[in-house]
């Protein structure tokens, strides 16, 4: 909660540089695949895109109400999606640091969110109690998922993008078809909620 993001060395275990700026908890972070550029979500309600090498900021994104909570960068490294407490997703141009897309739908906080490998498909969990997928040209939402029973807080999808697993407060993992929007197999088990999930590779 000291409010930085901060870049370390692997090899040696030394701290590069410390990124300044955020004035409140930053509460997720990506790289480019490049290693060029980090990006950070904080609770002070902005998004922030980082230059690695000189460890400046680069651009400030601050269209978002309150915290966001999470975000994820497009394979091609020119879009970069936020989910906010503010109950919405938005799409930013990386090169610009304009805001692209506003995605309204969801009745909760966003969560988490996930792109298909493709960049053609983001899926996004939330406190309402859903996950919604979602055509990123159009910005439009095609699928609702709802048979949880309380908020998701996490999704990842498997490899060939046709499958969506999601872990609950309500205790549950659920498989569901990405095509078609049906849901498989529910895991129950756990006594409290599921924060994190992953996928083996077969």
């Amino acid at each position: 909660d000291d409010k930085t993001a901060r870049i370390w060395n692997v090899a040696m275990g030394q701290e590069r540089a410390t990124l300044e700026g955020h004035s409140d908890t930053i509460r997720c972070i990506t790289l480019s695949s490049d290693g060029k550029l980090l990006f950070t979500g904080s609770n002070d309600n902005t998004a922030r895109i980082w230059d690695v090498a000189t460890g400046q900021q680069r651009a400030l994104l601050n269209d978002h109400t309150t915290s966001i909570f999470c975000l994820t960068l497009s394979s091609d490294g020119k879009s970069l999606f936020t989910g906010s407490y503010d109950n919405t997703v938005r799409i930013w141009d990386v090169a610009t640091g304009k805001e692209r897309a506003v995605l309204n739908g969801h009745t909760g906080y966003i969560r988490c969110l996930t792109l298909s490998s493709d960049g053609k498909t983001l899926v996004t969990g939330s406190g309402d109690n859903t996950a919604r997928i979602w055509n990123v040209a159009s910005g439009q939402q095609w699928v609702t998922l709802d048979d949880h029973t309380s908020g998701i807080l996490c999704l990842t999808l498997n490899r060939d993008d046709k499958t969506l697993i999601t872990g609950s407060n309500d205790r549950t993992a659920r498989i569901w078809n990405v095509v078609s929007g049906q849901q498989g197999t529910v895991f129950n088990g756990h006594t409290d909620r599921i924060w994190c999930l992953t996928l083996s590779s077969d």
